[in-house]
């Protein structure tokens, strides 16, 4: 599949874009994919993976996530329930910088705004308490669809029923080439993460030299390319632990860890805890 930018177009007359899917209209959002825009997402019901950057969980009762600029991420859609109901709303860095020139009663918005660049998950009370504007904003005129969502966001600064999950949007501004390579590097580790993955083997791939290729991986990231891919296993780790009876033994080659004290060191430095005690408190719960 070729990396694919998602380019967002704002409707005619409307200051940013929103939608409402069902399980017979779902929302198709490609594999891997970053854009310039904020993103709020709103799932009513079902499960499903979060996978923001490196980071990786799962919501087990829909998701209200908010996500700044640049991040990349993958489809948070689901489709358990026939009743199920996804919104989506996007909109350019611009809109806010607008507002907050004109306009200082707007500083909460910005404030949650800045938290969002690196992840914000919302819990079921936030969630419960905003799930009705959400879900009927497309249906208002447009006018009013920008008022709900000023509202819906100065809702959000106000809560403390959040999580920050700690990622960071990629610093390539709107250099497409940039983004394409990124997004390739993401699907070829998504790819072959069970695998030996040769840093000059990626660094080819996407038309660079290594050092060329470390260099602008750790502009972009924040981060090495050893980092990326020990978190990125590291997740795949705790998936499989939550989602299937593997053996800790067999939970390290799946995810791509050949070395037993190598893979202790990183779950712990990861989750705080060894992967032994990990699932003792899966066991738990």
């Amino acid at each position: 599949m070729e990396p694919i930018v998602e380019r967002i177009e704002n409707p005619d007359g409307q200051s940013f874009y929103a939608a409402r899917f069902d399980i017979n209209q779902p929302c198709n959002s490609s594999y891997w994919h970053i854009h310039a825009e904020y993103e709020l997402v709103y799932i009513k019901n079902g499960k499903g993976p979060i996978q923001v950057g490196s980071y990786y969980s799962k919501y087990e009762d829909g998701i209200l996530i908010f996500l700044g600029p640049h991040i990349p991420h993958m489809p948070f859609t689901n489709f358990d329930h026939q009743d199920n109901i996804e919104v989506v709303i996007q909109f350019k860095e611009t809109l806010l910088k607008d507002l907050l020139s004109k306009f200082p009663e707007f500083k909460k918005i910005n404030e949650v705004s800045k938290l969002s660049q690196s992840g914000l998950l919302f819990g079921h009370e936030v969630r419960s308490q905003l799930s009705a504007q959400l879900i009927n904003l497309v249906d208002l005129p447009k006018p009013i669809q920008l008022c709900r969502l000023l509202e819906i966001l100065f809702e959000l600064s106000t809560t403390k029923d959040c999580l920050q999950i700690g990622v960071s949007g990629i610093t390539v501004g709107t250099n497409v080439n940039d983004y394409s390579r990124v997004n390739r590097i993401y699907e070829y580790v998504e790819g072959h993460y069970k695998n030996n993955i040769s840093v000059a083997e990626v660094a080819e791939m996407v038309g660079l030299t290594t050092n060329s290729f470390c260099r602008f991986f750790k502009k972009v990231n924040q981060k090495s390319f050893v980092q990326f891919i020990n978190e990125f296993r590291i997740n795949k780790a705790i998936e499989m632990m939550n989602l299937k009876d593997y053996s800790i033994s067999e939970t390290m080659y799946e995810s791509g860890f050949n070395d037993p004290s190598y893979f202790n060191k990183q779950f712990k430095k990861s989750r705080g805890m060894s992967p032994s005690e990990y699932k003792r408190e899966l066991q738990k719960a």
